[in-house]
């Protein structure tokens, strides 16, 4: 079967740079661990601009249960997240997972083991940590839900998430999700997630390719707080980033993502099997 190769998208930013690849879409998951959790998010991709008239646009955006929720030890957060193709162009999709948390300091001045947190009555002249500003978040700072009360950051743990968890800090290890269709036994019909490790980074890639307006199936479903926490997480502010590119649909993409292009790896096979015009 002949195929029809998709002529290549570019991108123009402010010194007229050309791009090459995908577009990528960031959601960050805000969550608050307490005796109940606040939850608040917020979304951004990036808009490309066509360089040429006749060239068509790729770009995804991250969708999902958005929206304030409150996550307790036994209900969990239902973030139902998925990707969906906001350009003009089909395109395969991979996400990225990276989680970010900032505990607070516990006070132990009572020596009683009760875990509650250290509370002060302003800023104190440090740096104010701000929930929905990544940039702020940092140790020896300063957060407020509500500008009456004030508690101390104290540790700050970062993971490029990979299922095999290696490496992962401990700190994390009490947060677990579950997860939609991934790693399948018996591939479906429908769209699945395959996960692969590529450069050191672990990459989420979608089975098919995301016509333009259509969105993948879900790949996280839920988050849950592991039972028996220890104090030590209470108040912390933990953040899921969620990072999605979109691909063109030709064997392009092997080269941008750095897919071995053999057969017998898993997502050369399936990308093959679209081109091949076995799948959309």
């Amino acid at each position: 079967m002949t195929r029809k190769k998709q002529k290549r998208s570019g991108l123009s930013l402010t010194n007229n740079k050309a791009f090459f690849g995908s577009f990528m879409a960031l959601i960050t998951f805000v969550l608050i661990i307490n005796a109940t959790f606040a939850w608040s998010s917020y979304a951004k991709w990036l808009h490309n601009k066509m360089q040429s008239p006749n060239e068509k646009d790729i770009r995804v955006a991250v969708q999902g249960n958005l929206s304030g929720n409150v996550l307790t030890n036994t209900s969990g957060l239902s973030p139902q997240v998925r990707v969906k193709n906001i350009g003009e162009a089909p395109a395969f999709i991979r996400v990225s997972l990276e989680e970010v948390l900032l505990t607070l300091a516990v006070d132990t001045t009572d020596q009683t083991g009760n875990g509650h947190l250290a509370e002060y009555a302003d800023l104190g002249g440090k740096t104010e940590v701000k929930l929905e500003t990544p940039s702020t978040w940092q140790i020896n700072a300063r957060y407020t839900p509500d500008k009456l009360v004030y508690y101390e950051t104290k540790k700050l743990a970062t993971y490029e998430y990979k299922q095999t968890e290696t490496n992962r800090p401990m700190e994390l290890g009490y947060l677990d999700y579950t997860w939609g269709m991934v790693d399948p036994l018996t591939p479906p019909v429908s769209g699945y997630w395959l996960y692969e490790e590529i450069n050191g980074r672990g990459y989420y890639f979608y089975s098919q390719s995301v016509q333009p307006g259509n969105q993948t199936t879900v790949l996280v479903d839920q988050v849950h707080l592991k039972n028996r926490a220890p104090n030590g997480l209470k108040g912390s502010l933990y953040r899921l980033d969620i990072h999605a590119d979109g691909g063109q649909v030709n064997e392009g993409v092997y080269d941008d993502w750095g897919i071995t292009k053999l057969v017998g790896n898993r997502i050369y096979d399936c990308y093959e099997a679209v081109l091949g015009g076995e799948g959309t």
